[in-house]
């Protein structure tokens, strides 16, 4: 067998090892409350004590920041916390995230009736369009945390969105893949 035909046979088998390897499959997420809220509409929303980490403006009634509100870690973590063991969708296996849901976050915001979308900003000014209807349907999560370690700026923090499988929706017409924005940095309600 010459040089070449050994180089062909090994690729061959290196392919038909990888198709049979059994691939990570995706589940439903198990989702955990962590803890109850401890915000809520009835108290005013504070001033960030330590660096904002989402700037949300728009068509939104509560601000604490002129007419924007500012958001620190600690103040999001102060709604209820959630976890979601899921199958991550770009690191191709299971991770464990933290956060709140992205409704609980944005029914602080007060958000105008007339608004229709949310425009979310990452730190790299990638940006991703949302009708809040599709928001309000699906159990989206506003990550802090994954694998019990909060998400750093040179990777996917300050936050990121998580979305469970959504297929008994077939109405919501955005790839799931879509809504995975890492390196949130701000979102705009119009």
């Amino acid at each position: 067998m010459t040089l070449s035909h050994k180089i062909i046979a090994v690729a061959i088998a290196f392919f038909l090892l990888i198709g049979c390897t059994p691939q990570p499959q995706e589940k439903q997420p198990i989702i955990t409350i962590l803890r109850s809220a401890e915000l809520t509409l009835e108290k005013p929303l504070p001033i960030p004590k330590e660096e904002p980490i989402l700037t949300v403006t728009g068509k939104i009634q509560a601000v604490n920041q002129g007419d924007q509100l500012q958001f620190d870690r600690p103040t999001i973590e102060k709604l209820q916390l959630i976890q979601y063991e899921i199958f991550d969708l770009f690191e191709r296996k299971n991770v464990t995230f933290e956060g709140v849901l992205l409704n609980d976050l944005m029914d602080l915001w007060q958000i105008k009736p007339d608004a229709t979308s949310l425009e979310i900003t990452a730190l790299n000014d990638y940006t991703i369009t949302v009708p809040i209807q599709t928001t309000r349907e699906i159990p989206i999560l506003f990550a802090l945390k994954q694998n019990g370690v909060y998400l750093e700026r040179n990777y996917r923090g300050p936050a990121m969105l998580i979305v469970p499988p959504f297929n008994e929706k077939p109405e919501i017409k955005i790839p799931r893949q879509d809504f995975w924005i890492w390196q949130i940095e701000s979102v705009s309600v119009y």
